[in-house]
């Protein structure tokens, strides 16, 4: 991820504004797909990366929003056919572990009239590369 922040700032040295829209590590999707794939350690590093940046005065955040993503899924197949179209290797992990992802979406999935929803919250960042950076 700090590679990708810097390739990001040489890229748009001209425009010198970056957007960035990092998923946070909290929702229902979160606590569900974690069974299947955790992405804490990938999160964590990710907020690390963009920390790091930000305190070092390479990049200055100019606004920081936070959204929420819902998904509304008709039943758990749905579900699970959706996140394993993402990626297929997931497929066996669901298989392995099928009882408690099913309780997981249960437990965090919020039932609606047409089925259950999921939501993600994301942080988007409107990032501004610092003038110190522009003279190098």
């Amino acid at each position: 991820m700090g590679r990708a922040l810097l390739e990001a700032e040489r890229v748009v040295l001209r425009a010198r504004l970056i957007v960035i829209i990092e998923p946070l590590a909290e929702g229902s999707l979160f606590f569900v797909l974690r069974l299947v794939e955790d992405e804490t350690d990938v999160r964590t590093a990710a907020w690390e990366a963009i920390d790091g940046v930000l305190e070092d005065g390479t990049l200055e955040q100019l606004d920081r929003n936070e959204y929420l993503r819902r998904e509304e899924y008709t039943d758990l197949n749905q579900f699970l056919g959706h996140i394993v179209a993402v990626d297929s290797a997931r497929a066996a992990v669901i298989e392995e572990r099928r009882p408690e992802v099913e309780a997981a979406f249960r437990r965090n999935a919020q039932l609606t009239a047409d089925g259950r929803m999921i939501l993600q919250r994301f942080a988007l960042l409107l990032i501004h590369l610092a003038y110190r950076c522009m003279r190098s």
